[in-house]
């Protein structure tokens, strides 16, 4: 249903749009019409022709158990490193990626060779004594 003026100019001038593209369509001479058959079989052709990639079957359930198995390894990874001490190796890691992603304290970030050294006088004064 049609209400406001603006909606019926539009339906008036789709309607003699329509009209005018079927009075050309019927009045084309059949060279024309031929030729325009020929393009359009071309351009079906070319569509038909494009591989299409298709997924093995298989690969989904393969994918599922190679995404399962990968947490599982990081799990095991992340608890077993964490078990000992919480200074262990894969602890510091994580707390790492925290600071990195974390956006805040990006100053110390800029001198991190020195930070390390610190680190590594920290753990060799600890292991000495």
């Amino acid at each position: 249903m049609v209400n406001t003026p603006e909606e019926k100019n539009n339906s008036a001038l789709e309607q003699r749009t329509r009209d005018v593209f079927e009075q050309h369509s019927t009045s084309l001479d059949a060279h024309t019409l031929s030729r325009l058959n020929q393009a359009r079989q071309t351009a079906l052709d070319v569509v038909r022709k494009k591989k299409t990639v298709v997924i093995p079957r298989w690969l989904m359930p393969a994918g599922s158990v190679a995404a399962l198995a990968l947490v599982a390894t990081m799990a095991f990874q992340f608890t077993r490193g964490t078990t000992g001490n919480s200074s262990g190796p894969a602890l510091s890691q994580w707390e790492d990626m925290e600071i990195i992603a974390s956006n805040e304290d990006i100053d110390l970030l800029q001198d991190v060779d020195f930070y390390d050294s610190l680190d590594n006088v920290d753990a060799s004064a600890s292991g000495a004594g």
